[in-house]
């Protein structure tokens, strides 16, 4: 059994909008033991997704579709699906009573385009919204599944959660489940991790693959291991992972898929520290990685952008003359920060970033992403520096990982 995810949109093939709804439903899919093994992106045209339809009915077993339910007329999929499956379109009276209720909780009636909204395939299975207007879909024929869903992420996501997941866990009869483990490493390249671990890759189990992920500062290494004994195969997968583990623990930020500021945030819950930033070439960038964690605030205390000199004079405490003499970009200026974040910022300890993000600004002695980094807390210090490319939006989210890595470090050192 394999699935094929298809994305409708014109927003999509321009780069108006990323496709985080194809990822989404590829890690709920293999979630379950079901391979994603096509994908597609098609244009809001109505023969562009019926042609693409019938392509995926022939090679795949599991169809999931998302966009083009809007009430405008953009808007094809309706029609595309109800022409794939040559099922006449029908006044669904449970959508229309549902948008009604929707609406009147704001004080407001549907529309006219609202109500066409409501003209479904008459052989869907509808699958109820409760986050927006467009229901989604469900159609079986012939031992195969088409599933539809609205294209905005928090309304696929609910109705993915709720119907499309649990109907495929329920009919997995005969397939043999994947097992997954992901390692989150730091501070390493993906090359240099493969090198380390050669030999455990070259000795895996049959029905076993690595996976290296790479994003700036950070590398996924993926386990994925396919077996029909499903104990049996998660034994192995725990048994690999562990050896991986332990030999890449230098890098290794966590044993499950999570975002590194996550990880260092129990840390600091569990040893019950509050965490300060100081922020200067980051912009605020660090602070946003560390605030898009839910419960950031049980360990961060907060932080400032203190960009030019004079806030750094005034927020922080740097010294004038260290400014003078040294430069804001100093191993002497970013320590006086992070003391100062301490400080003036009631933590426990603080994290200070300082340097060239680009893509003017540098000097033969400091070149475009040179970057200063330093961890205080009242008695110890910690800097370090590092020296990144030319790209500035680049230079500035290695700059906010490695910060947070350097806490990460600060806190586990010996």
């Amino acid at each position: 059994m394999q699935a094929e995810i298809l994305s409708i949109g014109d927003e999509l093939l321009i780069g108006q909008v990323v496709n985080t709804n194809a990822a989404t439903i590829g890690q709920a899919l293999t979630g379950v033991g079901i391979p994603v093994v096509h994908g597609s992106v098609i244009r809001d045209d109505l023969d562009d997704i019926v042609t693409g339809l019938k392509r995926a009915w022939q090679r795949s077993d599991i169809i999931v579709l998302t966009g083009g339910l809007g009430p405008t007329r953009d808007d094809k999929t309706v029609a595309a699906v109800a022409a794939f499956f040559d099922s006449p379109l029908v006044f669904s009276e449970s959508t229309w009573s549902r948008l009604n209720t929707m609406f009147a909780q704001f004080g407001r009636t549907p529309t006219e385009a609202h109500r066409q909204q409501c003209m479904l395939p008459a052989d869907a299975d509808l699958l109820t919204n409760r986050l927006g207007t467009a229901p989604g879909m469900h159609f079986s024929k012939d031992g195969r599944h088409l599933f539809v869903m609205p294209g905005v992420p928090y309304e696929m996501e609910g109705i993915l959660a709720e119907y499309v997941i649990p109907r495929i866990r329920n009919g997995l009869n005969g397939v043999v489940p994947v097992q997954v483990a992901t390692i989150c490493t730091v501070g390493e390249g993906e090359s240099r991790l493969a090198e380390q671990i050669k030999d455990i890759e070259d000795g895996l189990p049959p029905g076993m693959q690595l996976a290296y992920l790479p994003r700036p500062g950070q590398v996924r290494v993926r386990i994925t291991s396919r077996h029909k004994d499903h104990q049996e195969g998660i034994r192995q997968l725990h048994e690999v992972s562990d050896r991986i583990a332990a030999r890449l623990a230098a890098f290794v930020y966590a044993r499950e898929d999570i975002p590194l500021a996550e990880a260092l945030g129990r840390q600091l819950a569990d040893r019950r520290l509050m965490l300060g930033v100081a922020e200067s070439c980051t912009g605020g960038y660090l602070g946003h990685l560390i605030t898009s964690i839910p419960g950031s605030s049980a360990w961060f205390a907060g932080g400032g952008i203190t960009y030019s000199n004079t806030l750094k004079m005034r927020l922080l405490g740097v010294a004038e003359e260290t400014l003078a003499q040294s430069g804001a970009v100093s191993e002497a200026t970013v320590v006086e920060m992070a003391r100062g974040a301490v400080q003036h910022f009631s933590a426990d300890l603080a994290v200070a970033v300082t340097g060239i993000a680009g893509p003017d600004g540098g000097t033969p002695d400091k070149p475009v992403g040179t970057v200063w980094i330093c961890v205080a807390d009242a008695n110890q210090t910690l800097t370090r520096l590092f020296h990144f490319g030319k790209d500035r939006a680049r230079n500035i989210e290695l700059s906010a990982v490695s910060a947070l890595n350097l806490v990460r470090k600060f806190l586990t050192r010996p």
